[in-house]
């Protein structure tokens, strides 16, 4: 907000004029905080009719001085005590100097027998955290670090995992779990991904959904690179077909949809009656509202390893700056649905939601933002990963939490062992590194009531 005329910026102006004139209130301080100059600077561009600034503020930084206080300067009032004192310089030094040694170590200081716990309930008693691994990134297979996963796929018959990358060339990983209580992922052996003349995908593939079919023989993987859902022969990884996508979901001229944001999530139910899949980003004149996006989830019916034919076409909205990355299938009218979005220096935000498809409208004749609300799906949040235990697991970019990462696969797996999880499943998360030394691909497991 830039008021014509003005020197600076609203938001600038009110602030340097908070520093350099301050307020009658705090005439006897010394210095003004952080807090204090927020308090200044909020109600005064409120009363302008501004938008109101943000703060964030932790570990009590909000308290610290920041400037000196030049009202009180003009004022000629009498000086109080020096706030650091000798005393307090020592103690602060020493606090410093454990943080420091802290840090240098890789590790989070805690009190004394106040260590975080590596398990429990994620701000609801409807989620658990059961483990956490980085053992991928500490595996290589055959040389080759296990990087980019996008999804993620288990096989009931084997107890192992299939993991989708979503780098080049085409490839999907077979992956050993260990215990839900104490993840030991391990890449078991890699499968190469060829278009049906036997030639690699090996450039612009970009994978990003998964579903292993019922029979275990067949995959469906959907790609952004040239939107479009594949089935592939899981042993030789040769392409046999394609699941048709909607028009709309293409990318333009022919299409709406946009480059590298389109056909991210893909599921499918246990039976295999119905497959879903889900853009990550609106489609061209589609609702996009304040970073809270319209999107589209395709609803199919058909056989596994057979065809399937659009059903039902489903309006969805995430929240602000969010992206749908996952979605799986509880059943044809209920979905898990993960939003993940992230901004430099703040980190991650991963949100789980249920979905309620049962009272949805049909979109796929119209715009998604064009009717009512109720035109979207319902949806209800289970669960922030953020108000997950942070364990001892530790990012290596600034995260709201260190358990959190760039999560971008989702699956639901058996109940958990153990009488505390009746009535629950086990839901798996994977995390994207993108292929960047200074992310993690971690893996999850969480005990989840479900509906």
């Amino acid at each position: 907000m830039a008021p014509r005329g003005s020197k600076y910026t609203a938001f600038t102006g009110e602030f340097l004029k908070a520093l350099t004139e301050s307020d009658a209130r705090f005439e006897r301080e010394k210095w003004l905080t952080l807090d204090q100059i927020y308090q200044v600077v909020r109600e005064s561009l409120l009363a302008k009719g501004l938008p109101e600034p943000q703060q964030q503020s932790r570990n009590g930084v909000g308290d610290l001085p920041f400037v000196r206080n030049p009202l009180r300067q003009r004022s000629g009032l009498a000086e109080p005590p020096p706030y650091w004192t000798g005393r307090k310089r020592l103690l602060a030094s020493a606090v410093l100097l454990v943080v420091a040694a802290t840090s240098a170590a890789g590790g989070v200081w805690w009190p004394p027998g106040q260590e975080p716990p590596t398990s429990g309930p994620c701000g609801t008693e409807d989620v658990s955290l059961l483990s956490t691994s980085d053992d991928l990134d500490e595996a290589p297979l055959h040389g080759e670090q296990i990087e980019g996963l996008s999804a993620l796929a288990l096989d009931g018959t084997s107890g192992d995992a299939l993991a989708l990358p979503d780098d080049d060339p085409g490839r999907i990983y077979r992956l050993s779990l260990g215990p839900a209580a104490g993840l030991e992922p391990r890449a078991r052996r890699v499968q190469g991904l060829y278009r049906e003349d036997g030639t690699r995908y090996s450039h612009g593939f970009d994978g990003e959904g998964l579903v292993l079919e019922k029979g275990g023989k067949t995959v469906l993987v959907s790609t952004e690179g040239s939107p479009a859902i594949r089935r592939f022969d899981l042993k030789t990884g040769r392409e046999l077909g394609r699941v048709p996508l909607p028009e709309l979901f293409r990318l333009p001229p022919a299409g709406q949809a946009q480059r590298s944001r389109n056909v991210e999530s893909l599921t499918a139910t246990d039976d295999g009656r119905h497959l879903f899949v889900g853009l990550e980003a609106p489609l061209a004149g589609d609702d996009d509202k304040h970073g809270r996006a319209g999107l589209r989830i395709q609803r199919y019916e058909g056989t596994p390893g057979g065809s399937y034919r659009p059903d039902h076409q489903y309006a969805y909205e995430t929240e602000e700056g969010m992206y749908l990355s996952e979605l799986v299938a509880l059943d044809g009218e209920h979905l898990l649905a993960l939003e993940r979005g992230g901004l430099v220096g703040l980190g991650n935000s991963i949100h789980v939601y249920r979905v309620d498809l049962s009272d949805a409208d049909d979109v796929a004749g119209g715009g998604v933002g064009e009717g009512s609300a109720d035109a979207y799906t319902e949806k209800e949040l289970l669960f922030d990963l953020a108000a997950c235990p942070p364990g001892r697991v530790k990012s290596k970019r600034p995260q709201p939490n260190d358990i959190v990462e760039n999560v971008e696969g989702m699956a639901v797996g058996p109940p958990p062992k153990g009488e505390e999880h009746r009535g629950r499943r086990l839901l798996y998360l994977v995390s994207d590194d993108n292929g960047q030394h200074d992310r993690r691909t971690r893996l999850y497991a969480l005990s989840v009531r479900l509906p």
